[in-house]
């Protein structure tokens, strides 16, 4: 939820922009996606360079390991039988297939007879547990917009004296419905985008209903209405008892910062022999795709609040915000980049088998003996070049070792990127390198 407030300002940020015109916003879409392709390529690269010499032909025996496991955790899953596994099961095995059903889908199965009868059993399953899922959003859908109506109910009546309640709920309630679309809908429209979109509509809606005959608090056009819903970055001051929905989701942010150490403790047992490559990969790429980025933007001709921007676009927006604030790059702008990035990595699977780190076990091509198959290098790469949201699509692929790699990796990658932004000098670089100075 501290993403949404700087996407809610982002039209603002935009028209700041010099010269914006379809032209350049064609030349940012293909340079902020081949900035992404190289820096899988490139993440990549370090990683094996690394693995070869740190474990030379161990990574072979390693990587087939990774693949039997998963075939016999998944076998395991489907009762040993081995002829119907079926990819990510032990994920789904929890739940009843049916209301009131005490059995496991795995006993169900054990019990079943024959291919046909398993594989009803497996369909009954996966449609039950879909319903349940959106009977819950459903729950929490009505639950908010309910929320939501008696505050906008109570403002208008008088009896609450402000708009930020409601404003906090509607943000909420979009963002249930945004979590709650399809996947294949949300690879292109981000809940979080989706959340500032409507969040943006309320702010303005409410704010033009508030202003309505007064002169002395007019906007001049309606992206100077977006500011009342973080009035930190530049609103009108109010004594308003109520806190801002803006200012109120941007206390998140610290917490989520602090929080980010949890997964890299959790995650020390499956690093094991790839600590070294995973560690190499994710810091050097980081830290070469902050100088470069800006300097490619800058030689294809952007402008240099872009070039800033481009700096940043690949680290988790935790601690890309902060980064950018302090290299003069605008926050809006920046959580804009880091969102497409990691949409380019979770839409972008086949990038990775392009470059050769294929899902282990020959699930979708790649080579089991091969050790840049590994769950070790694919969630490397992934958490490296796409952040938290390549890390959640390997989550939603059942690539749960994977994307315990890539947590591990986006965090060290954005670590080294905020300690680097931390030295005195190089804010400064960066900017001359962006063209801002």
């Amino acid at each position: 939820m501290w993403l949404v407030p700087p996407l809610v300002l982002l039209p603002r940020a935009i028209k700041k922009i010099p010269n914006a015109n379809a032209g350049m916003w064609i030349k940012l879409a293909l340079t902020h996606f081949g900035l992404f392709v190289l820096s899988n390529a490139l993440a990549v690269g370090i990683y094996k360079g690394v693995d070869t010499i740190c474990n030379g032909n161990a990574s072979d025996s390693e990587a087939s390991k990774d693949s039997e496991s998963y075939a016999e955790a998944e076998a395991d899953a489907m009762g040993d039988n081995d002829d119907t596994a079926k990819p990510g099961l032990m994920e789904r095995q929890s739940f009843a297939y049916s209301p009131g059903q005490k059995d496991s889908l795995t006993t169900l199965l054990g019990k079943a007879e024959g291919k046909e009868e398993q594989d009803e059993l497996i369909e009954e399953a996966e449609a039950d547990a879909a319903t349940l899922k959106r009977r819950k959003q459903m729950k929490l859908i009505r639950f908010w917009s309910a929320v939501s109506v008696v505050f906008y109910a109570g403002a208008g009546a008088g009896v609450i004296d402000s708009t930020n309640p409601a404003l906090t709920t509607t943000s909420i309630t979009a963002l249930t419905i945004g979590m709650g679309m399809d996947s294949k809908v949300k690879k292109v429209l981000h809940p979080l985008l989706f959340t500032a979109f409507v969040s943006a509509i309320a702010v303005v809606i409410v704010e033009k209903i508030k202003r309505h005959g007064r002169r002395d608090i007019s906007a001049q056009d309606w992206t100077d209405l977006l500011v009342e819903f973080t009035p930190a970055a530049g609103g009108t001051p109010s004594n308003d008892r109520f806190i801002a929905a803006g200012k109120l989701f941007s206390l998140l942010l610290g917490p989520s910062c602090t929080a980010l150490a949890f997964r890299i403790f959790a995650q020390q047992k499956t690093l094991g022999k790839a600590l070294p490559a995973v560690l190499a990969s994710s810091v050097l790429t980081s830290l070469i795709s902050l100088f470069a980025s800006p300097a490619i933007g800058r030689v294809v001709g952007l402008p240099a609040e872009l070039n800033g921007v481009l700096a940043h676009r690949s680290v988790t927006s935790a601690l890309a915000i902060p980064s950018a604030e302090q290299c003069g790059a605008s926050p809006e702008l920046t959580v804009a980049a880091v969102l497409i990035t990691g949409l380019y990595g979770a839409s972008g699977n086949w990038v990775l088998e392009w470059l050769g780190i294929g899902r282990p076990g020959n699930r979708t091509g790649g080579d089991e003996n091969d050790p840049s198959t590994s769950f070790s290098a694919r969630g490397a790469v992934v958490g490296t070049a796409s952040h938290s949201i390549g890390t959640a699509s390997l989550l939603g692929d059942s690539e749960n070792k994977a994307a315990g790699i890539a947590s591990v990796s986006m965090l060290t990658a954005g670590i080294a990127h905020a300690v680097a932004c931390a030295i005195p000098s190089v804010p400064e670089a960066l900017r001359n390198i962006a063209g801002m100075s």
